[in-house]
């Protein structure tokens, strides 16, 4: 099972008593799934997994869903007796629900399972019983959400790190080589190149020209640069980071989209954007997957490591921010 979903809340808003969401029972917990992993799951296995009270992980698999022996070896970062489990079946047969959802009770544990609920369009049922449940808005909080930001189906969100046409490809690629050429001819310092456009783009992501973005691309394309950036990313700013990256990636060619996808996949981990951190791991793990930080947030992903772990990970690791970094001629 990969993780869609990190830290439900937004990390720059502080939880505070006036402002914390919680699930009380299963009409919080089916209108909170939808903002939990970004968007309407179909034939889906969900897990919402709280640990002290909190919400810590939203997790989704396909169905039918993996073997279940795999499917524990997934999830053995998550199985302690600290933790307890909503289970959610979006399917439209009961059979295969009640069969899946059982599955899962016996994968858990039967003390550790809160709730086991079979979900089609606006209503429930618990698992083995007949009685189906309409929801009720009114009767949840997570209902009365902005759900703008929600995608109507798992394609949306995969479609926000897809790449561009051949033809749109090949242009951009010649913004990138004049913009290229260009650094060299100057002997620019991409390390201020790089922070001036971030710095543009961080405020208005839409701001980033063709001339712009392509040089931010070319910077980028440098290991040194995309370090540099990935340093700077906090919980805090990751969701600024990302859309910068997404306003990137729809216009570079496969070749410069990996690099790319390995920030945007950190990124969309700390922004508490899970799903489209899966999106972008899988992508670019079909086109080769050699970027170290791509494998990073695909081990991430396949652990379900918790976005405060980014500041233990961070000091593991270092830069020298005094280099002066160029193109060689």
């Amino acid at each position: 099972m990969k993780q869609e979903s990190a830290n439900p809340a937004n990390p720059a808003i502080p939880a505070t008593p006036a402002n914390r969401l919680t699930i009380r029972g299963p009409h919080d917990a089916c209108f909170a799934v939808p903002h939990l992993l970004g968007f309407v799951p179909h034939d889906s296995l969900v897990l919402i997994v709280e640990c002290a009270g909190e919400v810590e992980v939203a997790a989704r698999a396909n169905l039918p869903p993996e073997p279940w022996p795999a499917l524990r070896a997934r999830l053995t970062p998550l199985l302690d007796e600290q933790r307890r489990y909503l289970v959610l079946c979006y399917c439209d047969d009961p059979q295969t629900a009640d069969t899946v959802n059982a599955g899962a009770v016996a994968l858990l544990g039967q003390a550790q399972v809160i709730d086991t609920l079979h979900v089609v369009d606006e209503q429930f049922r618990r698992s083995g019983e007949q009685v189906w449940h309409r929801l009720d808005p009114s009767l949840s909080r997570w209902a009365q959400l902005d759900n703008s930001h929600v995608n109507r189906s798992r394609e949306q969100v995969a479609a926000l790190v897809a790449g561009p046409s051949a033809a749109a490809a090949r242009a951009f690629a010649r913004s990138c080589a004049a913009a290229k050429k260009r650094l060299t001819a100057t002997n620019a310092d991409l390390k201020l190149i790089a922070d001036d456009l971030l710095n543009i783009g961080l405020v208005d992501a839409a701001a980033l020209d063709e001339n712009a973005a392509a040089t931010l691309v070319v910077c980028l394309d440098e290991p040194q640069i995309r370090k540099r950036v990935w340093r700077r990313f906090q919980r805090e700013n990751a969701a600024a980071y990302l859309k910068v990256f997404l306003a990137l990636l729809p216009r570079v060619s496969q070749r410069q989209a990996e690099p790319l996808l390995g920030l945007s996949a950190l990124a969309a981990w700390l922004a508490g954007e899970g799903t489209l951190q899966v999106c972008a791991v899988e992508r670019g793990l079909a086109l080769g997957g050699t970027d170290p930080l791509l494998r990073l947030a695909a081990s991430v992903a396949e652990n379900c490591t918790p976005p405060e772990a980014w500041e233990r990970l961070r000091a593991q690791l270092g830069v020298t921010e005094g280099e002066r970094y160029a193109i060689a001629a």
